[in-house]
């Protein structure tokens, strides 16, 4: 069965207050391949994505893997 990209109950993205930016990042992995990746992604009051950044990592055994690497590469 193939797994789905998308999250079961998707959340409508709010933006900033003026003056403000919203960094948001994510990660993901899979159990089959041992691969996983993580991501950012700054915005401003309007949605203008003013910075990001995404990465693949290798060699990971769980989710948790996953994340750690995300906020260790969050620079």
């Amino acid at each position: 069965m193939a797994e789905s990209l998308q999250p079961k109950d998707q959340v409508k993205w709010k933006p900033p207050d003026t003056g403000w930016l919203k960094c948001n990042i994510g990660s993901a992995w899979s159990n089959n391949t041992q691969l996983g990746g993580g991501g950012w992604v700054l915005r401003d009051e309007t949605r203008k994505v003013l910075l990001h950044s995404r990465r693949a990592f290798i060699a990971l055994t769980s989710k948790q893997d996953a994340m750690l690497c995300r906020i260790r590469y969050r620079t």
